[in-house]
């Protein structure tokens, strides 16, 4: 369930507000529509929008005549800024009334600007108002779905980043493996190996684990069951060598096996997680 804030701005003889919160609430059974003009100003109002997805703002016919200095302490003023003014700002449907556009970016206060630059639906005269209600309702969902793809692209941007990095590590954990078994005495040397592989394997499975949800999670259902396939494959093809060596198998078969399986664990851990992040869809920061 999502909260909706909806507030008028200068419009204090319409009586548009109550009704097309009404008419939302009918529509959108779901979600919660909260009218901010009954709230107590400014704890309360806050919260709300603190806790809302998404703010609707009412515009009225008297806006044009409102000095600037006016808007400056304008308690609905505050509460747009207050939305708009944060590192993700809240979606915001302004609401005009039918024949007037929207006011232009230097009829508002420096930090009210931003405003001017959502996307806004005017009334049309003849029109009843449940249908526009139907079209304000349509304009929601559309916002919803921007804002879930933003969410997506931020944090298909933060597993790029750790999945592309993996490579680095896991190369980094092997160079590391060898410096401590070259320069510390063999016992030392075997604790600090059994701690390593803790981390390495420790490190693979994390990352296999989170791969193959992100996988899912974006939809992808042939990216995940490649990645969920690569570390079962990896320990699968670790286990036949380990049972070649145990039957004596020959020695020629051996190292053909090896070299099988190196290439399986160098694409596996080394180059899968590079194809797997550069292939997640970009991050972009809008506002």
């Amino acid at each position: 369930m999502a909260i909706i804030a909806i507030t008028a701005w200068q419009d204090r003889q319409s009586g548009l507000v109550p009704q097309l919160a009404a008419l939302l609430s009918r529509q959108m059974p779901r979600h919660q529509i909260v009218h901010l003009d009954l709230l107590a100003y400014p704890q309360q109002r806050a919260a709300v929008i603190d806790a809302a997805s998404l703010l609707i703002v009412v515009m009225g016919r008297e806006w044009p005549a409102t000095p600037p200095n006016i808007l400056m302490n304008d308690p609905v003023s505050m509460e747009i800024a207050y939305a708009i003014n944060r590192p993700y700002p809240k979606p915001i449907i302004p609401i005009l009334p039918p024949g007037m556009m929207m006011p232009q970016t230097h009829l508002f206060p420096p930090h009210l600007q931003p405003f001017a630059y959502f996307q806004s639906i005017m009334l049309s005269e003849g029109v009843t108002l449940e249908e526009e209600a139907s079209r304000v309702h349509t304009e929601i969902q559309t916002s919803f779905r921007k804002q879930w793809q933003a969410v997506r692209d931020r944090g298909n941007y933060l597993w790029f980043k750790i999945l592309s990095w993996s490579a680095v590590v896991f190369f980094g954990l092997f160079a590391l493996a060898g410096y401590i078994f070259g320069n510390n005495p063999v016992g030392v040397a075997s604790v600090l190996l059994f701690l390593l592989d803790l981390l390495f394997f420790s490190s693979i499975l994390t990352l296999w684990i989170a791969g193959t949800v992100i996988a899912i999670v974006t939809r992808r259902p042939g990216w995940a069951v490649i990645n969920g396939l690569t570390v079962p494959l990896a320990v699968a093809s670790l286990l036949s060598l380990d049972l070649a060596v145990v039957h004596n198998l020959p020695q020629v078969l051996q190292i053909i096996l090896g070299a099988v399986i190196a290439v399986i664990l160098f694409v596996g851990l080394f180059v899968w997680p590079i194809i797997f992040g550069v292939n997640l869809p970009p991050y972009r920061k809008t506002r």
